[in-house]
């Protein structure tokens, strides 16, 4: 595997992952059409870990800002960014719902496995 294959699987990653569009079948669709081979899943973890990394980041205010959430909920304010945190938290909870609904379902793959 080269560094070309590393960086444009790096690149389709930070993109697809911003858009509300499945990055994991981006990433497979440029593998199929350029015959290139199936990164290992340690690569996988180091192109993901690194891009919480930098969305972390680039949002390091809002990360702050849950942290002292999470301080305020443990004092028993309701300032501003407790009130962030609850409200992030609350929209997880339909995900949670469907996920959970969802969990012994099984789906078709997109790809055959390498």
């Amino acid at each position: 595997m080269g560094l070309l294959v590393v960086i444009v699987e790096a690149v389709v990653q930070a993109v697809t992952a911003v858009l509300p569009i499945g990055s994991l079948a981006h990433r497979l669709l440029i593998q199929s059409m350029l015959d290139w081979p199936r990164l290992s899943d340690s690569s996988m973890l180091a192109i993901y870990i690194g891009m919480t990394l930098a969305l972390a980041a680039y949002f390091w205010r809002d990360v702050a800002a849950f942290a002292v959430g999470v301080g305020q909920i443990a004092r028993g304010r309701r300032e501003a960014e407790a009130r962030l945190l609850l409200f992030v938290a609350g929209a997880a909870i339909p995900l949670l719902i469907v996920g959970f609904a969802l969990r012994n379902v099984r789906f078709a793959a997109a790809v055959s496995p390498a």
